[in-house]
């Protein structure tokens, strides 16, 4: 994960935009514009490490990603990553944001959603970046640690007295578009 003034410049953006939204999202959705702004920055902060041109040499396009069978899609998901330190980095990349997402939304769904997507769409447009290759790796390490940022973020409610359900309630998309 290298860090560029590119990096710097989609951090600095993704902050203030952070600060730009948390309140209106806040007055929009009821949840806490702290909470919201939390979330936003450490999505901004993922994204900023991992969508940010690299220095590595690698194949472009998505078609270098795919394995070509069995045996080539274990061995990409168990040795892509940059060893036991990359996983554990990538492990904790997306774990304080799905926990952030399931905090601030009190739902697990949304950030369940986010635990499967993100990683998937970052692995995908890293495949257009200069410096940066997907990795079958990265995948499942942003994945598990998504998962047990989940996880996480759910014993943290449940612990404070929160009931949190799946994914349905008064902040529903379809609830927050009629308003």
């Amino acid at each position: 994960m290298p860090v560029s003034g590119w990096t710097l410049i989609v951090l600095t953006a993704g902050a203030l935009l952070g600060v730009l939204l948390a309140r209106p999202l806040a007055r929009r959705t009821s949840w806490r514009a702290s909470a919201i702004l939390v979330t936003l920055l450490l999505l901004a902060a993922a994204l900023a490490v991992t969508l940010t041109p690299g220095d590595e040499p690698h194949r472009n396009g998505l078609r270098a990603c795919l394995p070509h069978d069995v045996s080539d899609f274990v061995h990409d998901t168990l040795y892509s990553g940059g060893g036991v330190a990359g996983d554990l980095l990538n492990v904790l990349l997306l774990l304080p944001l799905a926990g952030a997402v399931v905090v601030t939304t009190r739902r697990v769904l949304p950030a369940v959603a986010l635990a499967f997507l993100l990683p998937l769409t970052i692995e995908a447009v890293q495949t257009q970046i200069p410096g940066r290759y997907c990795s079958l790796s990265d995948l499942a390490a942003n994945t598990g640690g998504a998962l047990l940022g989940v996880l996480l973020g759910y014993v943290w409610l449940r612990r404070l007295g929160h009931r949190v359900p799946a994914g349905s309630g008064p902040n529903t998309l379809e609830q927050l578009t009629r308003r």
